[in-house]
């Protein structure tokens, strides 16, 4: 027996979900940690992801004090731990990673 049609537009909307929220753990890991996708972007994040050493976990932690009601931010564009996108890459990829990406 095989199996029903399998419709584009349901290929489509999986691919801008994983596309618009993964994010990239380690250098050949992306995953889609709950909650962490709901972090808003700032060019300067007070906050940062990491990978657990054993892989279980990604854990969301504070760059700097953030004071009691402030919004915890991170860089959609920071893949490797601890250190800031722009230092990773040129400025110039991260804008059009940014549209490509986020639309924004």
């Amino acid at each position: 027996e095989t199996a029903p049609p399998f419709p584009l537009s349901a290929l489509e909307w999986a691919f801008s979900v994983i596309r618009s929220r993964a994010f990239q753990l380690d250098e050949n890991l992306f995953g889609l940690p709950p909650v962490l996708d709901m972090a808003n972007h700032s060019p300067e994040p007070n906050a940062n992801f990491r990978l657990a050493d054993d892989k279980s976990f990604v854990e969301l932690y504070a760059l700097r004090d953030i004071p009691a009601g402030e919004e915890a931010t991170i860089s959609y564009l920071t893949y490797v731990p601890d250190v800031p996108f722009s230092a990773a890459q040129p400025p110039s990829l991260s804008l059009r990673r940014m549209m490509a990406q986020y639309g924004f």
